[in-house]
């Protein structure tokens, strides 16, 4: 375990990452999911350092990052749920969140936004407590994933999609993708433009240079891309 002043550097850092993602649309589809990596792994660091946690200053830039990230990635809800758990923890967090009028409970993750708001009410009156608010729980079942959609993506130089099995026709693909996506029974539309967006936008395929694109890049600059949709 790192000393704690280099894992509260570390959350200091994706804290100051986010800033500049919340100013630039084409910056948070591009960079989201990597800063959201960092301050997720720096919560989890810190999940027992209450003091060093609370102690962050800039508070409602995490909040409102963690808003438009379920917003724009509402795939990403088993992995905010995480970060959720250890935020509501504390008090100041949460009042940090009841205060800030571009918080949203409901851009949170859907099973999760009554605990939310009772939370950040708890936090706004103290006496509201009755019996306090647990230091941990014991159970993950109360937690329990609420996203609706997965997405699977792998990379491919070169593939073959079998057209006819009977003819044995083929399709042959150059550099693309292969996503597979699946859902759940309280799937709904407006969750698609979101992952969609999220597929054309993020650096998950590969052309010529050998460096990490996105999809809109690419075909934008005119390098043909495969797609292969399960």
């Amino acid at each position: 375990v790192k000393p704690l002043p280099e894992r509260v550097k570390r959350l200091e850092k994706a804290r100051d990452s986010m800033r500049p993602l919340l100013e630039n649309s084409c910056l948070f589809a591009n960079n989201c999911e990597t800063v959201f990596r960092e301050f997720r792994i720096s919560c989890v660091h810190l999940r027992r350092e209450r003091e060093a946690l609370d102690a962050l200053e800039g508070k409602e830039v995490g909040w409102r990052f963690l808003c438009k990230l379920c917003r724009e990635r509402p795939f990403l809800y088993d992995r905010v749920h995480e970060v959720l758990q250890i935020l509501m923890m504390s008090d100041v967090w949460m009042k940090a969140f009841a205060e800030d009028p571009e918080c949203r409970i409901e851009d949170l993750p859907p099973e999760i936004q009554s605990e939310i708001k009772r939370r950040a009410e708890q936090a706004l009156d103290p006496a509201s407590k009755a019996d306090g608010y647990p230091a941990a729980h014991s159970s993950h079942q109360e937690f329990k994933a609420s996203g609706t959609i997965a997405v699977v993506v792998q990379r491919f130089v070169k593939a073959k999609l079998l057209l006819n099995e009977a003819s044995d026709s083929w399709a042959e693909l150059g550099r693309g993708l292969f996503v597979a996506v699946s859902f759940t029974k309280s799937a709904t539309e407006d969750k698609l433009q979101p992952a969609a967006r999220f597929l054309l936008t993020a650096k998950l395929s590969r052309g010529s240079t050998e460096e990490a694109e996105s999809l809109l890049s690419l075909c934008q600059r005119g390098e043909c891309q495969g797609i292969l949709l399960l």
